[in-house]
């Protein structure tokens, strides 16, 4: 009943059920009032079947959507895990280069902040004039 079309846009799928409930409306106000009990049997069992299609289809949805970021993160711990031991190892090998660099980022952001704040001129503000109340 409800294909990819109805997930990828929700707003159509929505007015022309509305439109579909309002033609449903109108018929059953011209049956008599025997064959509109019967119907509208046949309508809450086909309202109701509708609904759950749809419940299922978002516990599905979400379902995939777990097990996505599931293997997400798991990739993410794995390229991490690696990055750590190639770093672990390159500090190991070279323990005064990773050293140097290091101090070399740190001198690099020092003088940076430096000079940003020497170059920051401090916030005028014009005084604020009180109103002078009268003597009594």
């Amino acid at each position: 009943m409800f294909g990819q079309t109805a997930l990828r846009n929700p707003t159509s799928r929505v007015a022309e059920l509305m439109r579909n409930l309002r033609d449903l409306e109108t018929r059953i106000r011209h049956l008599e009032p025997r064959d509109a009990t019967r119907a509208s049997a046949d309508v809450t069992d086909s309202v109701g079947t509708a609904l759950e299609d749809i419940a299922d289809r978002f516990r599905n949805g979400a379902g995939y959507a777990a097990r996505e970021a599931t293997r997400m993160g798991h990739r993410a711990n794995v390229a991490g895990r690696e990055s750590y031991a190639f770093l672990k190892s390159e500090v190991d090998a070279h323990p005064l280069a990773v050293l140097a660099v290091a101090a070399g980022i740190g001198l690099l952001i020092g003088v940076s902040l430096y000079q940003r704040s020497r170059n920051i001129q401090p916030e005028v503000r014009p005084r604020r004039r009180t109103k002078r109340r009268a003597r009594k």
